[in-house]
């Protein structure tokens, strides 16, 4: 199963599998996670600043603050999918908490010059969540995922002591359980018969969190412009079950059931840099630019399968596969933001961002030791994914010491020819400041529009699309403490 939101299943240095479309955006499309301020107001925060987490949309928004800051920022998550596989459906989700923001922000006047203010932040904010869960599960009637494995066999005339070496990951462990076998020098399996219950569960941990170190500038209280350098933190894991159950009308095989474990370690790090201005077109009226710069990352990534079979009239069959490991380069797409904002500092404000994010200059590159060829995969990338263009409004009511709060965004969907918007989030929140403390409160949903999946996939096989749908739900706390500039 390849989900363009959050899955990878499969690593690219055997030659039955490789990087795919989804693959690259799954490290390609950002939740813009943050403080609670931040995600209350769906992210749309490109002109006001003031906020550590702003620095991620617009680095200008450094050059906003009036004094140091300090900010700690915490999360609770429960992310998952529905899923329908052969009529049936499925809903699982995954609880965890995380960290999603720590800054430090100094803030120095300047004196005598029009320069006002030059400020400096230290920060870790969260980008990406992969705490999630799902679980495919119906009876299929017309195909088996042994298929796909025997087909690989009779598609390369592979000889029987080759199997394991050529297909370390799938034929070869099919071979080595029994589950596949000759007959009359003919290679078949065991499940030919159909009508079997396929169930696929998997559980995704991880996150990719940006280090980073911003400056930003005031110039005579009307152009703010700043940067920051980040390093980013790349951790994924997939641990993943298949399996097939006979059901009890088949009769035709002697196998009760047979499954396939499979777990994959990511991690990677990678830099990248933003820059950005604000201007005040006069005192309630702002209007911002940013640009951030794709990360480039180092990936390493490690897969470990192992398959079983159990018999109604034997004992149970198994083999493990070697070690995989593999290194590549990922480039994930550039953008930019243009906002709009209104500001009353008796009342509050509201900003629109329109952010242009460059998902077709997604690539992958080999590094030196592993010469995996990404000309195919680059190629797809090319001519199946664009640009899209991502859509967020947020508001802040003052209500004296309390703030309300509410956002809204959508997101483009990336692949060509396909709906126009294919992500969506709301959000809302309340704040409450008491003379230097802020303490403020957030819940942002993000959901996705219905796609269609295959929990495995060979040209050969008829097999029903499954269909998915994500559902993230968000709590975030923050707590804030302002200070005068240290000297």
């Amino acid at each position: 199963m390849r989900s363009v939101v959050s899955f990878v299943l499969l690593i690219c240095c055997f030659a039955s599998q490789g990087q795919t479309i989804s693959d690259a955006l799954l490290f390609g499309q950002d939740q813009k996670l943050g403080t609670a301020r931040f995600m209350s107001m769906s992210g749309a925060f490109g002109t006001l600043g003031g906020n550590s987490s702003s620095a991620i949309i617009n680095p200008a928004g450094i050059g906003v603050y009036r004094r140091g800051e300090l900010g700690l920022s915490y999360g609770i998550s429960s992310q998952g999918l529905s899923t329908s596989h052969y009529g049936s459906t499925s809903n699982d989700m995954l609880n965890a908490s995380k960290l999603t923001n720590f800054t430090l922000v100094f803030s120095n006047p300047l004196y005598e010059s029009d320069w006002k203010k030059f400020n400096v932040m230290f920060s870790y904010n969260r980008r990406n969540n992969f705490d999630s869960q799902y679980t495919y599960e119906g009876v299929n009637q017309e195909s088996s995922k042994l298929d796909r494995y025997l087909f690989d066999i009779l598609e390369r005339h592979v000889f029987i002591e080759e199997l394991y070496e050529q297909f370390p990951f799938g034929a070869g462990l099919a071979w080595g359980s029994e589950l596949i076998d000759t007959l009359d020098g003919n290679y078949f399996h065991h499940l030919e018969s159909y009508g079997h219950e396929q169930r696929l569960h998997g559980k995704t941990t991880g996150g990719i969190g940006d280090y980073f170190v911003g400056i930003g500038a005031n110039y005579n209280d009307k152009l703010y412009i700043g940067a920051t350098l980040g390093i980013s933190a790349l951790n994924y894991t997939l641990e993943s079950t298949y399996t097939e159950t006979p059901t009890a009308s088949n009769t035709k095989t002697f196998l009760t059931s047979w499954s396939e474990k499979s777990t994959l370690d990511i991690s990677g790090r990678g830099l990248n840099i933003k820059l950005g201005l604000i201007y005040w077109i006069q005192e309630k009226m702002r209007i911002g630019l940013s640009y951030a710069s794709g990360t480039s990352f180092l990936i390493n990534e490690r897969y470990v399968k192992n398959m079983e079979a159990n018999w109604k009239d034997r004992d149970q069959t198994f083999a493990n596969s070697p070690d995989g490991f593999n290194e590549y380069r990922y480039i994930s797409p550039y953008n930019i933001t243009l906002s709009y904002a209104l500001v009353d500092k008796y009342i509050g404000s509201i900003d629109l961002d329109a952010e242009w994010v460059t998902y077709g200059r997604m690539k992958f590159d080999r590094v030196a030791g592993f010469p995996v060829d990404f000309t195919e995969v680059n190629g797809e990338i090319n001519d199946n994914v664009g640009p899209a263009l991502n859509l967020r409004v947020g508001g802040e009511l003052l209500l004296g010491s309390f703030l309300l709060r509410g956002g809204g965004a959508v997101y483009g969907n990336p692949v060509k020819h396909k709906e126009f918007f294919n992500r969506y989030s709301i959000s809302g929140g309340i704040g409450y400041r008491i003379k230097r403390a802020t303490f403020d409160v957030a819940y942002s949903y993000l959901g996705s529009t219905t796609y269609e999946t295959n929990i495995h996939y060979a040209k050969n096989i008829r097999l029903q699309p499954s269909t998915a749908q994500l559902h993230a739900h968000q709590l975030i706390l923050t707590a804030g403490f302002k200070f005068i500039k240290l000297e």
